[in-house]
């Protein structure tokens, strides 16, 4: 069959490059490890206008990560994992979370 032949040799193909290797450049020629370095570091600094302010918009968000969307995605899952509110499109920010009574 040469399908079978074929997926087989994708097979051992794949098995050859490492899991942890992403050689793929990102905006700016950056990494995947290094957009998730500045989403972190991004996070922490928008925590802080956070507790400061009570809330930020999206866009403000958009702009702490150059309009990096990979950035900017991983921003806002880093601030849900740290417990803030990161709304939805009706609601375009990120807030303290209430807690529920």
């Amino acid at each position: 069959m040469k399908c079978a032949g074929s997926f087989k040799s994708l097979a051992q193909d794949l098995r050859m490059v490492p899991d942890s290797c992403d050689s793929r450049a990102y905006q700016g020629g950056k990494t995947f490890d290094l957009c998730r370095q500045e989403a972190r570091r991004n996070s922490a600094e928008l925590a802080g206008e956070i507790e400061r302010l009570g809330q930020v918009s999206w866009t403000r968000v958009l702009e702490a990560a150059g309009h990096d969307e990979i950035v900017y995605k991983l921003s806002l899952k880093y601030l849900r994992e740290a417990g803030h509110d990161i709304g939805n499109s009706s609601v375009p920010r990120v807030a303290i979370k209430q807690m529920r009574k």
